[in-house]
């Protein structure tokens, strides 16, 4: 299934029903659901902080699973199509007789805002682990949601709000890239950059030692970025960085958002903050550009460079292929081949397991 995936085959599941990415997402929701449910029969005057943080914890989860969802059984979203086009199915207790069918896209990402609303009111500054998310992370959630639905607005005001409570970075100079682990682990609470911690879904894929980043990534770092020798492992060129909701991407939503608004002052100063904090010390130089489209190519390439193992990178080739100036063509090699995956191809959405296929679930055109 990974091959048939890494290839973008017709056929990624060959009729199995054990798909990971759907299966797990929607075991978070069920869990969170049964939170919900139980919440409903208890009284929060009891222990008011309590009920909100519990409450709070199991909206932000949901909506994380559901936008999780969306990325890949769900087409991408644009603003004036969404309405029309079929989003995954939502649902909202833990009946599992109870059977909802595909909400509309714009339905699934209201959903998604709704329950992660809600979730900032509720939850605390702070959680003892970076594994619960806290009001940071919430904010930062939605700023990802609204970049993910083009709304720049939107994504440059949570950004924003989210930078206000934690707009802490790492000084990658202070690192040493000699070392086994360089970054400060995250667990239970020591990586100050990480507002919320979470780990993609493992596949052999990424463990074997077959695996390797692209050269074009690679190369597209300058010398004296210190992300080329403390992410990737010299000998091997594994990664090695960190994962979750990060402070650098708000900085990243802050600066494309605010360059694609047109307030270039902005955009560049939120960069800046980024890369002094990534090249060796002194080497620098602030970047000062006034063309948008040229600030904006290196705002996306810096995405490129910065969140890589974050689950972001589909996410942003879904929403940058409606536009021609940002779409990309993907390429691979097998057997001499060469196999194309065309911008705004069917492919970027996979298809629903046959099991959960029914009246008012229909399948994704592949």
């Amino acid at each position: 299934l990974q091959r048939n995936a890494y290839f973008w085959a017709d056929d990624v599941y060959e009729a199995t029903n054990m798909i990971t990415d759907w299966n797990t997402p929607y075991k978070q929701v069920f869990h969170a659901n049964i939170v919900l449910d139980g919440l409903e029969k208890l009284q929060r005057s009891e222990n008011p902080l309590l009920y909100d943080r519990i409450r709070g914890t199991a909206l932000f989860i949901r909506a994380c699973a559901f936008y999780n969802l969306a990325q890949l059984f769900a087409q991408p979203f644009h603003p004036i199509t969404a309405a029309s086009k079929p989003g995954v199915p939502i649902p909202l207790t833990a009946d599992v007789n109870t059977r909802p069918g595909r909400r509309t896209l714009q339905e699934t990402y209201h959903q998604i805002l709704k329950d992660l609303v809600a979730a900032e009111m509720l939850l605390p500054l702070n959680m003892a682990l970076k594994s619960r998310p806290n009001r940071a992370a919430s904010l930062a959630l939605l700023a990802r949601v609204y970049l993910t639905m083009q709304d720049y607005v939107s994504a440059s005001k949570y950004a924003n709000l989210s930078l206000a409570i934690n707009s802490q970075l790492i000084n990658y100079n202070t690192l040493d890239a000699k070392a086994t682990y360089p970054f400060p682990a995250t667990l239970p609470n020591g990586n100050d950059e990480v507002m919320y911690y979470s780990e993609n879904i493992l596949y052999a894929f990424f463990r074997s030692t077959l695996t390797k980043f692209a050269d074009d990534l690679r190369n597209s770092y300058q010398p004296n970025d210190l992300r080329k020798t403390l992410f990737f492992v010299t000998t091997t060129g594994k990664f090695r960085g960190y994962t979750g909701i990060t402070v650098a991407e708000m900085f990243l939503i802050k600066a494309e958002s605010d360059c694609r608004l047109n307030k270039l002052d902005v955009a560049n100063s939120a960069l800046n903050v980024l890369l002094l904090n990534r090249y060796l010390k002194g080497t620098y130089i602030p970047t000062v550009i006034t063309d948008q489209a040229e600030l904006l190519t290196k705002i996306l390439l810096e995405r490129k460079k910065e969140l890589l193992f974050r689950g972001l990178r589909w996410s942003d080739l879904r929403r940058l292929n409606q536009e021609p100036n940002t779409a990309i063509t993907l390429k691979r090699i097998r057997d001499g081949i060469e196999i194309a995956l065309l911008p705004n191809d069917n492919k970027y959405t996979f298809q629903i397991p046959i099991s959960d296929l029914g009246a008012n679930v229909e399948q994704n055109p592949r």
